[in-house]
């Protein structure tokens, strides 16, 4: 049977081992947030923390907490990023946004690695589900700058998964497209259904259902899943 861990040592460490990863991680970046970002230097200031004085896990507990709206209003006020970021601009790989449901845009900057282990553990996640690589995953998802579905998509891609963007495509196509899905001719051993989905949740599109003289070429129904 094969295994649902991604990265085992990581993903079974005991207790000890990963309180250990955690503490070291902690320590690192409120000392890189107080060093390298004005928003969070003046807030780490204003709260009376010093770096020197996380050592634990529990520490978090005296550590000032920060609100979306907090953020929105730093980009507001200092466009178009705010002072948050706390490495050059050039090491920005990535801009993504929210969606602005509740308001203004939130951008969110992420740099080469920054933008890995955001995709990453959402890769872990997938292969917990069952996705792998023989998988044939559909994009669905429209594209823009909202960050849920880009890192679905990289994810899929990160398992090797054989990713199909219909986002941009017409109703009627995309439709087309569900009931047509590619192929991988260069492996036999490839599945040749769609296995996975990633779109929309709240809005999805009707069901596809061809004529019944096209029935015999509708492909076999595939587990869906949608990420984000």
């Amino acid at each position: 049977m094969a295994s649902r861990y991604l990265e085992p040592r990581l993903e079974r460490a005991s207790r000890a081992e990963m309180t250990r990863v955690q503490t070291r991680r902690l320590r690192e970046q409120v000392a890189h947030a107080t060093a390298a970002s004005p928003f969070y230097r003046r807030k780490l200031k204003a709260a009376g923390i010093k770096p020197a004085a996380v050592r634990a896990l529990d520490d978090l507990a005296r550590l000032p907490f920060t609100t979306k709206d907090e953020l929105k209003e730093n980009q507001a006020e200092r466009p178009p990023w705010g002072d948050v970021l706390a490495v050059p601009l050039d090491d920005v790989l990535r801009i993504h946004m929210t969606s602005a449901t509740t308001g203004r845009p939130l951008a969110f900057l992420d740099t080469r690695d920054d933008w890995y282990g955001f995709y990453h553990s959402y890769a872990r996640a997938l292969h917990a589900f069952g996705v792998r690589k023989s998988d044939v995953v559909m994009a669905a998802f429209s594209y823009g700058p909202w960050i849920g579905y880009w890192s679905g998509f990289y994810a899929a891609q990160d398992l090797g998964c054989l990713v199909f963007p219909v986002g941009g495509l017409s109703t009627r196509r995309t439709r087309s497209s569900w009931a047509r899905p590619p192929r991988r001719k260069a492996s036999t051993s490839r599945r040749t259904r769609r296995s996975g989905s990633p779109g929309t949740p709240a809005s999805p599109a009707p069901p596809f259902r061809p004529r019944a003289r096209r029935s015999r070429r509708r492909s076999a129904p595939g587990r869906t899943t949608c990420p984000g």
